[in-house]
């Protein structure tokens, strides 16, 4: 069976910070799949999707049953501890419409992105959602304390701390 989990994600990206997340979010997702044999991989199929998971290493994915990313688990760093947990949300006819993410499994949600119909980002900074704005090195958010220049570390995007 061939899975395309990710595909959703090869959507065209206008804004350099979404690239370099894609790209990051490509190479986990590949990375995870592509050291598995066949015997390593457990799947349990059900008329809502497969579940996938590898016995030697930690997380799972759960895929819709034509092979796009319901929900994943994974460990991003290697370390056997999940610190990921990423969830799509679609539309009644199967469009992609929100992918959420919380890095660290901190049970907060650390960014959105919206995919229809506006294709834009959202990051959780001091209680409150932020859209991102601003393109290339000098995307930022702007609170009611002013803007607030993000930083892509690893494939997330990070609010960086304010220079008051």
């Amino acid at each position: 069976m061939r899975y395309s989990g990710c595909s959703h994600l090869l959507a065209p990206l206008s804004q350099a910070v979404m690239r370099k997340k894609l790209f990051t979010t490509l190479l986990v997702f590949s990375a995870f799949f592509a050291s598995l044999s066949v015997a390593e991989v457990k799947q349990i199929a059900s008329s809502d999707g497969v579940l996938l998971a590898d016995q030697n290493r930690p997380g799972f994915a759960f895929l819709t049953p034509n092979g796009r990313t319901k929900i994943e688990v994974i460990d991003t760093n290697q370390d056997q501890v999940v610190d990921l947990l990423r969830y799509s949300i679609f539309d009644s006819t199967g469009a992609d419409l929100l992918e959420v993410e919380d890095h660290g499994i901190d049970g907060i949600l650390n960014q959105r992105w919206h995919k229809s119909p506006v294709n834009r980002f959202e990051v959780w900074y001091e209680s409150s959602w932020y859209w991102v704005q601003g393109k290339g090195e000098k995307i930022h958010i702007k609170t009611p304390g002013g803007e607030v220049p993000i930083r892509i570390e690893q494939g997330r995007l990070v609010p960086a701390a304010h220079n008051k």
